[in-house]
Formats: C-alpha cells, structure tokens, sequence
C-alpha cells in the first residue's frame, strides 16, 4: 500500500511555494506529489476537489476546515499529520503572522467541540514553524473527520498522510 498525502492550502499559498515543497498541480488541477503516490484535495464531503475549490479563506478571522473526511465503507490509518505556518519568519513582522490553531478527530455522528473531540488546543504555530503530529496511532473509519479551526492570519498549510487498512 502507497502513503497517500492530503493538503489543503489557503489562499496565499503560490505555485512557487508549491513547487518548492515537492508538490505540483496536474493537468486537472488538483495537488499531487511523488511520496509514494498521489495526493488529492479533499472538500469536507470527501470528494476530490481542485485547487480553487480547496481554499481556506487568508483573509477570515476564524476559519474551521474540514481537512479530511473518510469516504463511505473505507477506513483509513493516518500515519502523519503536518501543520506548518508558511510566513517567511525572516520576512518583515513575522510577529504579527503567527497562527493559532484547534485540531479536532470526530467520529462520524459527532460535531467538533472543545470538551470531546479536540487533540490539539490553541497551540500558537510561530511564523515558519512546523508542528508534527505522528506518534499518536489513528485509524478513521468512515466519514470520521478531522477538522482544524485557525485564527487570522490564514498561514497554516495541512498534510495528512494515511494508509487505506
């Protein structure tokens, strides 16, 4: 079985910082990589999406995005999760760019709150900081979800990677 990587960007993310970092858009639009396979946008219905559609908004003041959803009958093993604020830390204010973010795992039939679901509360990611969640084990079942709730500045981009089990 191939790794499969998941990102969802926002909107000030360029092709540039894309190409950099060992992604491409295809000849349909949609984000892929060469770690073991393809890569896909995926919207909150766990569909895949093209790049445009896949946004999250740089310009809200609080943001929830549905990162990853698994698709009916699948079940999914996540095997790494990566959140990185892509603000230039050596870029002018890099004070003023840092994010703070909410990571939430929700069974299916479940909503996304505080007391239940989160994994990660108000973890403030500085200007250039990667936070790396793999040590936990994680296996979603279908339509199990995990979200990310972020503050302005919009500068998280998310990877998931995940086997199919």
């Amino acid at each position: 079985m191939a790794i499969k990587n998941v990102a969802i960007i926002n909107k000030s993310l360029t092709p540039t910082d894309i190409a950099n970092n060992g992604w491409s858009i295809n000849g349909d639009g949609f984000l892929v990589n060469d770690v073991g396979g393809a890569g896909a946008l995926i919207n909150e219905n766990g569909e895949s999406v093209t790049l445009a559609d896949a946004v999250v908004p740089s310009s809200a003041v609080t943001y929830r995005h549905t990162i990853i959803s698994v698709p009916e009958g699948r079940s999914w093993a996540i095997t790494n999760i990566l959140i990185c604020n892509k603000y230039n830390p050596y870029d002018t204010n890099p004070e003023a760019q840092e994010t703070v973010f909410d990571m939430y795992i929700v069974p299916n039939g479940r909503t996304a709150t505080p007391d239940t679901t989160v994994v990660v509360r108000k973890l403030l990611l500085p200007a250039g900081e990667t936070f790396t969640f793999d040590s936990e084990k994680i296996v979603l079942d279908e339509f199990d979800r995990i979200i990310i709730d972020g503050q302005a500045p919009g500068n998280l981009i998310v990877v998931v990677s995940y086997l199919e089990v």
